[in-house]
This record gives C-alpha cells, structure tokens and sequence, in this order.
C-alpha cells in the first residue's frame, strides 16, 4: 500500500506539473496577444482622436496599478471571448477599423469575459476608484487599535474616498456589536467631490463585561453606485471606575443612550482596571524581589497591584535564599540583613519567591552575573524584563532589526497566553519608547547596503508595536518559546529556560510602554508573573515531565554516526552500551542493540527514551534488500545497511521506489520522496515549545514517515508511547511515608518520543554541493531545533545553557577553539545557531536586509 502511494505521488507530480508548464505557455502566448492588441491601440491613440467610448476602454485596461493575474488566480478567462463584434468605422471620420476584437477588451475584469476569483474580488474591494472603511481615531487614522477597558469610549473613523471624474453621493451606516448585542450605531449621507477624502468620527462607549468579550464594528457604505463594507474585530476587558473620565465633562450624551445600561453601578462592581478582577486576585500572594535601574518596570508592577521589595544591586548577599526553592509554594525565603524587606512585605514572606531585572538595568557589554547563575541554579526563578538591543547581541543572541506588531502564541493553553489570542496580542495601544521612533538619518546615517539604500530600509514610528526587539529562537540548547513572531516565525519576544532546579525567563514584551493603554499588555503581564512564580505551571498537569529518578543524566546507546549529530547539537551525555535503570532519559539509534521487553519495562520505571531515525536511504547502495515483506519480532536477522549513515538492526526493506521501516516498540516508517513537512504540531508535554516554523519546509524533500506504533503527530514526524508507571517500582526502598506522598500525586509516566526528523541528511557543508540542495539549508536549522526541543522537554541539557551566563567568545577564543577542533578532534563549541549563517547583502541569512515581511 506505501509502494503505490509513492508511486501515486509521483506521477500527480509529473501530471501536474507538464500541465502546468502547458498552461503556463498557453498564458504567456495569450498574453503576447493582448499586449499586442494593446500597443496598437495605445499606438492609434496617439496618431488618431477616438470617441469616448475608445477612449474609456483604454483606460479601463491599463489604469490599475495592481495587475491582475493571468494565470486564473485573480481573473479567469471564459472560453469564446474572442468572436465578438470589434470596433467599427464611423463614416466621415478617421478612427481604428477592427472587424473582430476580443470582448475582454470592451469588457475588462468583468462577467462574462472573465470569471472573477475570489482575490479579484478583493482587488476591487480594496483597489476600486471608490473606498470607504472604518480607520483609527484622529490624528492618528492608521492606528489599529483593538483592544478596550469595559466603559471605556470608542473613538475610530469613517473614511470616504472618490477617485472618479465626477461628484458622488454617499451614504453609509455603521454599527458596534459587543457579544452579539449592538450597543452603538450612527449614519450619515451627503455628496463627495472628485479627488476628495471625507473623515465622519465613530463614538460610542463600550459597555460592562466580566469577562474578555468579542466585538466588531460593522461598516456598510454606498458611494455612487459603488456599494463597500467593512469589518473592524475588538476585544473588551473588564474595565475601569468612572466612565465620565473618557467622555469629557461636556458630554451630553448618557451612558443609557450610547447602549449601556446602568452602565456606572455595573463598573463600580469591577474595580481598577490594572488590578485583577474580583475573586481573580494572586493566592498566594507573589514576594517580588525587584532589581529596577530605570524604575519603569518598578511602576508597572505597582500599578498593577503588586507589592515589591527594591533591591540595590546584583550582588550575591542581596539575592533571596534559594536553598529551599525546589518547591517554591512551600519555600520560605529571606533576604541579607544588609537589605532588608519592605515592611509592607512581610505578609509575602512565605509566598512564592521571583526574582525580577527590571526593563534597561543591565550593562549591554555584560552578561548576566555568576550570581544569578547559581540563584537559579538552586531553584530560584527569575524574569529578565527588555533590555537594550545591543545586550542582547553581546549575549550572542541574533534580533530583528524591525519591532514586531503582531505576535503569535505557540501553545494557546499554556498559562502565560490563556485567554489571549493572536487578536489580543498585536498592534498593541500607545508607542513603544525603547528604540528611537523618529530617527534624524542626516545627523545618524542608518548603515548603507552595497545598493547605496538603507540596509534594513527606513524607520518611522513606534506606534503599535508589541516587541521592540524580537530574538531569534535559538537553535541549539533548552530555550523554550512561548511567543513567536517576525519572518518565518523564527523569532520570539518570551522565552524560557529550565536551569538546574529553577526558571529563567528572558522577555522583549514592551510591556512598560502598553499596559496603562492596552488591556491585554496588562493581562499578558499578570499571567507571566504568576507562571514565573511557579503557580500554575505547565508540568504540574503534564507528569510525564515530571523528574522522578534519581538521577537525570542522559545516556545514549548508538552508533558513531549519531553521535556526531549529538556532539554539534552541544548535548551533555553519556555513551552506553545497555540501559543504564538509574538514568532520566536515554537516547536510542535505529542500531541500538536493545529488546522492546528491555525498553518496556524501564519505561514503567517512569523513564524517557528518544529514538532517532534511521539514516537517509541510498538508493545505489549494493546490499538494498529486494524483498519488500515486513518483518518483525527479534527472530529476524539484521539486513546490511541501505543507509548512507550508520547500520540498522531493525528491519528494513528496499524495493524500488518503495522503503519501509520496522523499528523498535512498533514503530513502523515509510520512505515517502517528496513530503512537504507538518503544520500541524503535536499537543504533547514533550513537544512544548514547537511551532509550525519547526516542522514545515520550505519544499518537498525525501523523509520518514511514521504509520504505525504508538500515537502519531506532525503528519508522521513524530509517535509517542507512553506507559503508566509501575508504583511497586517507583516506591522501591522508601519510607512509608514517601510512599503515600507519591500516591496523592497521582500515577507518573514512562514516554517514549520516537522522530524522524533528521536535519543533517538535508544539507551538509561539507558536501559536494551538487549532492544536497542549498535551499534546505534553513529546513536543516529548523529541524534542528525542533529535535533540540523535544529532548530539553525530556530533561536534557545542553552546553549552549551556559550561554546566558557567560560572554561570547572572542576571535582568539573562537581560533583556539577551532585549532583544538580540527587536530585534537574537540567538538565544535555550541553557541546559540548553526555556524552555516551566510552574512552576505544579497544571498545573504538575514531576511530583514532589505525586506519587511
């Protein structure tokens, strides 16, 4: 069945695509035609006066300054357009004689000469000579401002538009609706000049919610016999005191009138609008230690509600005791006596501990102290607010040079992002202040590009923004995401890294300059602190992740050929020849010499495995099997390896175009040649973190494809196996008393993650370049990172960890570094990315050189 759906694929490849290159020619002979026939209209126009009707059809063919695509994607042309009456002569005046002319140039882009596709529909709603649509409130009419308090005032515009040669009546109506129930509306009509634009403001208040309500403002407009509509989404969140504030003393309009019934007795129930509504407020209270040089991030966290405790400095006698923060809710913390707490505090002492660097407070060619290292180390939690971009650099870590205005959540459960979508998290109210909004480029060049023009374009305006700098996901070590942005959704403005018995987490949120204006800039940093404290984390509901051996080393049983894709991933492991029962996570080759019976049972020790993929198949290899039956059971013999990397022991059969798999705990691959990658990611605790940037690609490429064994995810990139904990094992050698505690927790899992990702065999540097192709080169990082991912789930660690805490090395650092490579044959230091980052302007890695995506 897998050999005919290979084979089915590929011939619908070549099917479609000779249909396509005739298609393609087809259009192209199509559209020589019509060029021709414009020319030589365009050619008489010149030479000849034509009526208005001549006159008129020229126009319509060439005045639109999108054009649309011949290829049917936007206009579709109808079969017999061509045996129409053409242009005729008019006796007694000079003018084009053409018998026959096609009618798609008397009737362009309309029925019946063309079929118009839903894209040409949205060209002419978004490209006509009429417009009209619903824009920010003025001055400012390209804001995009969605996100409102409960009783707040609305304010937006209605805009018209008429690029037509001729005065035009209007008339539009527009309408708010909040959960369904319109709560404002307002209309207006009159007549519109030529090259004429006309603002009318849109006012209503909003009305009383308990809760983060959906809205939109509904426009239906008319200008002349041009009809337009448009739709504005918004979100309402439990809001404000005194709703008079937004309206002005001299509001004569009451709040009934504008929809909202008893609109201030309702409000008077939520509270301030930057505190937690009532009965949501933080139990058990959060002890914030605060360390804040500019003071902005100090004044949020009180506006919010929160009470902190300033600290002085970094120094280690200042930092909390974190001795005792394995289990941070029943930690009790003290401070040096050198500084003391703040009285109002005291309350807080046995709460949950969070260490807190506040936005701009450190040095930007320094690293982050050995201190907090070792803070964190011991099971302190920590959130390092947004520094300078060029911090950031000198940690090692690669930024977007633009600020990003629409973010995207990774995993919409997780506690961070609950309640918030990619709605709520983008075009955020008010300007971010942390970059220059308005730079002056005659006193400040902005760096040129070999072309003479600014190498990331112009800058103006921070207006809307929700990262100022957003980093780029790192590659290599246990840095989770759980925000993503920017091109390719390979950046992130909130990510973080389980280190030792603690929490580290690094944040480029312009949460400061939007959480007095923007409702869900608030809610987001709520939600963030709380998750920092360790109240409601993730892995409290996923114990599977749960540590639950003694000891959490990584043990990997394999060949050499995986070992070297261990060593440039930076992993910290042991080699082993056979299940090691004491070790947290082991990682298995397709060639690793282990039973399922063996692997069974340590999984129901609560342990982990992760099992690579066998290697990319070459098809010359001489020792390819002919026989295309599947085997299974350990009877079978081992077959000669058909892989350009390593051997198997696992079962495998070549037969033409068709390759199957048969590996360990029933896990069953099909060699598929052209697979497009995933987009849709596993919800599993071991695959946290992955977006779909991680597992699409760029094209199609020859991969694995899992079909049986276990759960399946990522269109077969990925099964797990998970198997309950066997107690009597888990139990063995503890008091009683440990034994009922690890009863009330519930029963714990043994998973197994078994991938066939495999980004070496998309692209090597050092192969010849005519065996691997280029363009995979960046699949090859993703991929890379998406395997990084799962194994830092599963409680691995990796050398790059040590990153945040160190300086990057410098260039006698990085030669020694290789010369210790490549003659003592020392693995390759692991930094934050793949070392293949080409720096070039033209062919160059950065996608922001010249682009705004």
């Amino acid at each position: 069945m897998g050999g005919t759906q290979g084979d089915g694929v590929e011939d619908l490849v070549i099917q479609e695509d000779s249909w396509t290159t005739q298609r393609y020619r087809e259009a192209q002979q199509e559209e020589l035609q019509e060029l021709q026939q414009l020319q030589h209209l365009q050619h008489l126009q010149q030479n000849i006066v034509l009526d208005k009707l001549r006159l008129d059809m020229l126009a319509e063919r060439s005045r639109s300054p999108i054009r649309p695509n011949f290829y049917g994607n936007d206009y579709k042309k109808q079969s017999g357009d061509r045996d129409v009456r053409g242009i005729q002569a008019d006796s007694g005046r000079r003018g084009v004689f053409m018998p026959r002319l096609a009618r798609r140039f008397r009737e362009p882009w309309q029925l019946p000469s063309y079929q118009i596709q839903p894209s040409g529909r949205a060209i002419e709603a978004n490209n006509s000579s009429t417009l009209a649509w619903i824009a920010g409130a003025s001055p400012n009419f390209t804001s995009k401002d969605h996100n409102f308090w409960a009783g707040e005032k609305l304010e937006k515009q209605v805009v018209l538009i008429n690029d037509l040669r001729e005065r035009q009546d209007f008339n539009f109506r527009w309408q708010v609706i909040v959960n369904g129930l319109m709560i404002g509306n307002g209309e207006a009509q009159g007549s519109i000049a030529p090259a004429q634009t006309l603002f009318f403001p849109l006012k209503t208040l909003l009305p009383p919610v308990l809760a983060k309500q959906s809205g939109e403002i509904q426009l239906q407009a008319q200008i002349g016999k041009m009809r337009h509509t448009d739709r504005f989404p918004l979100r309402v969140f439990p809001g404000i005191d005194n709703p008079r504030q937004f309206l002005g003393q001299s509001s004569e309009q009451t709040p009934e009138q504008l929809g909202a019934q008893s609109l201030q007795e309702s409000i008077a129930q939520l509270g301030n609008p930057l505190k937690p509504p009532s009965g949501q407020e933080p139990k058990p209270l959060i002890n914030l230690q605060v360390f804040d040089r500019s003071g902005k991030t100090t004044a949020m966290l009180q506006k919010l509600g929160y009470e902190i405790n300033s600290l002085n400095s970094l120094d280690s006698r200042h930092y909390p005791d974190a001795k005792n923060l394995a289990d941070s809710t029943n930690s009790t913390n003290s401070l040096d006596l050198t500084n003391p707490p703040n009285p109002q505090t005291a309350q807080t002492k046995n709460s949950p501990e969070l260490l807190i660097i506040g936005r701009e407070s450190l040095e930007v060619d320094r690293s982050l102290p050995e201190s907090l290292r070792s803070y964190v180390e011991q099971g302190g939690r920590a959130i390092v607010f947004i520094q300078q971009p060029e911090w950031y650099k000198h940690q090692g870590l690669r930024v977007a040079p633009h600020l990003s205005r629409r973010v995207f959540p990774i995993d919409p459960s997780h506690p961070v992002t609950q309640g918030l979508d990619e709605i709520d998290l983008r075009d955020w109210r008010g300007a971010s202040t942390l970059t220059e909004a308005y730079p002056d480029t005659i006193k400040n060049p902005p760096q040129f590009s070999p072309h003479n023009s600014p190498w990331y374009g112009w800058h103006w305006g921070n207006g809307g923004a929700v990262s100022s700098v957003p980093m780029e996901k790192p590659h290599y070590g246990g840095w989770r995401s759980i925000l993503q942005s920017e091109f390719d959704l390979a950046y992130t403005p909130l990510m973080e890294l389980n280190y030792g018995r603690g929490k580290l987490i690094l944040t480029t949120l312009d949460l400061e300059d939007h959480y007095l204006q923007d409702p869900a800039a608030a809610q987001l940093a709520r939600q963030m602190i709380s998750y920092a404290a360790n109240l409601d984390s993730p892995s409290n509901s996923q114990p599977e992740l749960q540590p639950n051996l003694q000891s959490q080393e990584t043990v990997f049983i394999g060949n050499e050929g995986d070992t070297v894709l261990l060593d440039n991933l930076g992993l910290r492991y042991q080699r082993a020849e056979q299940l090691v029962p004491e070790a947290g996570l082991h990682i298995l080759s397709a060639t690793a010499n282990v039973t399922d019976r063996d692997l069974q049972n340590y999984l129901k020790t609560g342990g982990k495995l992760f099992l690579l993929p066998p290697g990319t198949p070459d098809r010359h290899h001489p020792n390819s099997l002919n026989d295309s039956s599947l085997c299974s059971g350990e009877s079978c013999d081992p077959p000669k390896s058909p892989f350009k990397r390593g051997t198997s022991n696992s079962v495998v059969s070549l037969t033409d175009m068709n390759l199957l798999y048969v590996g360990k705990l029933g896990i069953k691959a099909q060699w598929q040649e052209n697979f497009p990658g995933s987009l849709q990611v596993p919800t599993w605790a071991a695959t946290r973190g992955l977006g779909i940037a991680d597992l699409h690609a760029r094209t199609d490429f020859g991969a694995w494809v899992i079909t049986e064994g276990g759960e399946l995810g990522g269109n077969g990139l990925f099964a797990k196996v998970q198997v309950e904990q066997d107690q009597s094992q888990k139990v063995k050698g503890k008091s009683n008393g440990q034994k009922e505690e690890s009863k009330n927790k519930g029963q714990e899992l043994g998973v197994a993650i078994a991938t066939t990702l495999n980004p070496e065999g998309l692209w090597n540097p050092e192969a010849p370049p005519e065996t691997l192709p280029t363009y995979l080169r960046l699949t090859r990082w993703r991929q890379t990172r998406a395997i990084v991912q799962v194994l830092a789930n599963l409680g691995a660690t990796f050398r790059s960890d040590e990153l945040i805490w160190q300086h990057p090395p410098n260039f006698w650092e990085k030669s020694w570094a290789n010369l210790q490579e490549k003659f003592l044959g020392k693995p390759p230091q692991a930094g934050f990315y793949h070392l293949d980052y080409w720096e070039d302007f033209n062919y160059g890695d950065d996608p922001y050189r010249y682009y705004r995506w």
